[in-house]
Order: structure tokens, then C-alpha cells, then sequence
């Protein structure tokens, strides 16, 4: 809770509240205040019994969009980069916490920038500082050896986040970081056992690129990493009706 002086009087804000229980017991007992309450959710109680007024707010419009991102990133880039911009804030859909929420739906306990640029579709510099930003916010824990991880209620929210995208956007993106866990375990199998033999899997999604492995030790290093996010990677796929998928990453 945040006091601020306003006029006269007294702006106390309470941000990204969940429930009206929250609320309620720090509201003011008389009127030399007025509260400013934020949140993902319909407080419908404190309209019917404090008589509080609600305020929708919709996605941000491409301008604002930019204003965001020119604030995060510095206006010098957002001139020098004016696509990667407009690529950056179409694929948030004017939402300045989606590619917050689309980590919530990645498979696995914990990811890496790879993955996360094959699920969100940035580029990997634009990746890069998603994560970074999401790490200062502690909204993400950046762990050894490149991998980020989410304590399990932030993941919940993220999840909850995520489902104000359309569902079409979030099956893509779970259909790209498939496609990136089929292909680069398809690869370390071929380096780890060049004459086994293997159904070639579908060609990837548009713009995936499967993690580069040089050799066998490589190989069995991200087989290592990733062992308890394949079987996690399989339920997706089998979500998603992809059961060939699901045969070929067993």
C-alpha cells in the first residue's frame, strides 16, 4: 500500500488486488481519503456494498504500446528498430504482460532462452530482455546454467494471464515449443545413435528453430537438462491431438 498526498486529501493505492477480502479491511473509515484499487479482476462486491465506481480498461493501442516499450527499452532502440517494434507489440496483442502469460504455459518446471523464443516467437535478443525484465521484476528466477523457473504461484497467475489470448495464439505457441522439443531431441538421438532408425518428424513450425547440437556430448548434455521436461512436452503434444508426436518423443 502506497500513500501519496492528492490535493487536499489522500490517494492511497492498492495495486493488483485479487479479491475483495483484500481490500476491505484497508479501505478509510472517512473521507479524507480516496482509494485507487488495481487489478485482473471484477471486484463486484465493493461496488455493491462501498459504493465504488469500475473502471475497464482495455489493451493498450499501438501508440501506447510503443510508449511502453520506448519507456523499457529506451526511445533510442525503439527509432533505430521500428519493426522489431511493431513485431514485439502485435505479437502482446496491446497486453503488456503476454509474453508473461505464455511462459506460464510452457511445459516443464523451468525453461530456457531457446525455448522461450521458440514459444513466443521473438527473436532472441527480444527474448533475452523479456527475461531479463521478468527476472528483475522477480516474476522469474534465473537459475545455472540458462534456465529460468517460476515459483508455483506466479505460475498460476501467469496462467491465469494467459487465457486473455485468444486460444488460437496460445495452441500456436504451444505447437511451436513442441515442434522445438521434437526436433532437437530428434537431432541429439541421431548424434547419439547415428544408425538407429527413426521416423523423421514433420517439419517445425514457421520460424522454429530447434536448439543447435554439434556432437554427442552435446547431445547428451541437453538430453540431461531436459529429461523431466520431455515427458512434460508429451502432454502437451497429447493435449493437442498430436499423437504422433507423443510416439516419436518416447
Amino acid at each position: 500500500m502506497r500513500e501519496m498526498p492528492w490535493a487536499a486529501e489522500r490517494l492511497v493505492v492498492l495495486d493488483n488486488a485479487a479479491t475483495a477480502e483484500q481490500v476491505v479491511p484497508l479501505l478509510p473509515g472517512g473521507p479524507s481519503c480516496t482509494v485507487l484499487v488495481t487489478g485482473r479482476h471484477r471486484l463486484v462486491s465493493l461496488i455493491d456494498r462501498h459504493d465504488a465506481r469500475h473502471l475497464t480498461l482495455g489493451v493498450l493501442t499501438p501508440p501506447g504500446a510503443r510508449a511502453l516499450l520506448s519507456a523499457r527499452i529506451g526511445a533510442d532502440r525503439v527509432v533505430v528498430e521500428p519493426g522489431a517494434v511493431d513485431e514485439v507489440v502485435g505479437l502482446c496483442g496491446g497486453d503488456p504482460l503476454a509474453v508473461f502469460g505464455l511462459l506460464g504455459i510452457a511445459p516443464g518446471a523451468d525453461t530456457t532462452l531457446p525455448v522461450v523464443v521458440a514459444l513466443t516467437g521473438l527473436s532472441p535478443a527480444h527474448a533475452r530482455a523479456a527475461l531479463s525484465t521478468l527476472d528483475e521484476a522477480s516474476l522469474l528466477e534465473r537459475r545455472s546454467g540458462g534456465r529460468y523457473a517460476m515459483h508455483d504461484l506466479v505460475r498460476d497467475y501467469a496462467d491465469t494471464t494467459v487465457r486473455g489470448l485468444p486460444q488460437d495464439v496460445r495452441e500456436a505457441a504451444l505447437v511451436r515449443v513442441t515442434d522445438f522439443h521434437l526436433h532437437t531431441a530428434h537431432t541429439a538421438e541421431r548424434l547419439l545413435n547415428p544408425h538407429r532408425e527413426l521416423l523423421p518428424p514433420d517439419p517445425p513450425a514457421s520460424g522454429v528453430r530447434p536448439q543447435a547440437l554439434s556432437d554427442a556430448t552435446t547431445a547428451a548434455a541437453w538430453l540431461a537438462a531436459e529429461h523431466t521436461t520431455l515427458p512434460a512436452v508429451q502432454r502437451a503434444a497429447a493435449a493437442l491431438g498430436r499423437h504422433r508426436m507423443v510416439c516419436q518423443l518416447a
